[in-house]
């Protein structure tokens, strides 16, 4: 669970308790046990930043955050036993 402090915003109205969040952080521990600097936080279902300063280029997030989605679908249907396996056009994916 992260909290985030900022000052409150009309665009972060949207926004709501437990809602998925993405954000770039940095971390000198392995598997991100724990992180600092959380500069900026993207709501893709609502298109929300909360962030004090602008540190990325918030345009690319959008693109980003589908690749993101992309990615957890097409593991999700791997990761099931008998998943439907989709004709990836010769690229190959985890073995069965």
């Amino acid at each position: 669970r992260v909290e985030l402090r900022v000052p409150l915003l009309r665009q972060h109205a949207e926004i709501r308790e437990g809602d998925a969040v993405e954000m770039v952080v940095g971390s000198d521990k392995s598997y991100f046990a724990e992180f600092e600097a959380v500069r900026e936080a993207y709501f893709p279902a609502s298109g929300a930043w909360v962030g004090e300063y602008p540190f990325l280029d918030r345009r690319a997030m959008p693109a980003i955050s589908g690749r993101i989605a992309r990615d957890a679908e097409e593991r999700d249907v791997w990761a099931r036993p008998g998943g439907n396996r989709v004709d990836t056009g010769g690229v190959r994916g985890p073995p069965s």
